[in-house]
C-alpha cells in the first residue's frame, strides 16, 4: 500500500472513531446539563441558573455536529426504496371433488380442466386452464385449493359480463381421463369491494362520459347542463370530423366553422354592429 492510501486510510478510521463518540458527547452534555445536584448554598441563583444555561448550550451545539456528520458525510449514505403496489391476477378456487356415493375422492394430485363461458349452457367458451403433468392439482379428503389463472393467464378476460365455470376431472394418471364437464356450471360472482370498484368516488361508472366512446349527457336540472371554463390562452372549443376542425370557439368568443350549414329557419338580429352580414354567400 503507498503512503497516500495508508494515510487515507488513517483519516477514514479517525472520521469513523469521531463519529462513534459523537453520542457519548451528546449524551454526557444532556446528562451534565440536567440539574439533578443541588449547588452550594453559596453560589448566587443566577450562577446555577448560567451554569446550566450553558450546559444545555454545549447539549444543543453536539446534537447540531451530530446532524451535520449524519447528513453530509459521505461514508453515511441514507437510503430509501419505495415500491410500486400491485394485485395478484388470479382468481382463488376451492371445491371438493366426490364420487357419485357423495364420499370425497382418495387423495393424489388430479388432472384438472377449467373453462370460463359466457352462458350458463352451450355459449362461448371464453378462456380455458388445463392442469395436467406438473400442473397437477393435490387434493386432501377430496378439497382442493387452486390459483386461476396461474397456467393461462385470465387478466384480459373481460369480466363486465355474466360468466360462468365449468370444471373437468380427468383422474391421478400422467394421461388424463376426461369424466365429462360437471354440470350445472358455477356462476362466478364478485366480492364486495367490486361493487365499489366499479364506481368513482360513488359514482357508477354507467353515469360517466367516455371519450372513446358515444356518450349522452341527459338530465333535468335549472342549471346549464355543460359548462366549459378555458382559464388560459387556448381556444374554448374544437369540434373534429375525421381529425379536421369542423367548429371552434376561441379565446375570444368568435365562433368559426369551415362549413356551415343551418337547416330550417333561424332569426337573425336586426342590426349587426362590425359584422359583415353574409352567411353561406346570402347577404342580409
Amino acid at each position: 500500500m503507498t503512503h497516500k492510501g495508508i494515510q487515507k486510510k488513517v483519516e477514514l478510521h479517525r472520521q469513523a472513531r469521531g463519529i462513534l463518540r459523537i453520542p457519548r458527547i451528546l449524551w454526557r452534555c444532556l446528562w451534565s446539563g440536567i440539574p439533578h445536584r443541588k449547588p452550594p448554598s453559596s453560589y448566587p441563583s443566577t450562577f446555577g441558573f448560567l451554569v446550566r444555561r450553558e450546559k444545555i448550550a454545549k447539549a444543543l451545539a453536539a446534537l447540531a455536529i451530530l446532524s451535520l456528520v449524519l447528513f453530509s458525510n459521505p461514508f453515511l449514505p441514507i437510503t430509501a426504496t419505495v415500491s410500486a403496489a400491485s394485485f395478484t391476477q388470479l382468481i382463488n378456487y376451492q371445491a371438493k371433488l366426490t364420487n357419485s356415493s357423495s364420499i370425497a375422492v382418495a387423495d393424489g394430485n388430479y388432472n384438472l380442466e377449467f373453462k370460463i363461458y359466457d352462458s350458463l349452457t352451450g355459449g362461448n367458451t371464453l378462456w380455458t386452464e388445463t392442469r395436467t403433468s406438473a400442473n397437477r392439482v393435490a387434493a386432501s379428503m377430496g378439497v382442493f385449493s387452486v390459483m386461476l389463472g396461474d397456467v393461462t393467464p385470465i387478466n384480459s378476460l373481460d369480466f363486465n359480463q355474466p360468466l360462468y365455470l365449468g370444471v373437468n376431472v380427468g383422474g391421478t394418471g400422467t394421461i388424463p381421463i376426461w369424466d365429462g364437464e360437471m354440470t350445472p356450471r358455477k356462476r362466478i360472482g364478485a366480492v364486495p369491494a367490486a361493487f365499489e370498484a366499479d364506481k368513482i368516488d360513488g359514482i357508477d361508472s354507467g353515469q360517466l362520459v367516455r371519450n372513446d366512446s358515444t356518450s349522452t349527457i341527459a338530465t333535468s336540472s335549472a342549471n346549464t347542463v355543460l359548462v366549459i371554463n378555458q382559464t388560459g390562452a387556448g381556444n374554448v372549443l374544437d369540434v373534429k370530423s375525421g381529425g379536421t376542425s369542423v367548429f371552434q370557439v376561441l379565446n375570444s368568443g368568435t365562433a368559426s366553422s369551415s362549413s356551415l350549414l343551418v337547416s330550417n329557419s333561424f332569426t337573425l338580429p336586426t342590426t349587426w354592429t362590425g359584422l359583415v352580414q353574409t352567411i353561406a354567400g346570402v347577404t342580409s
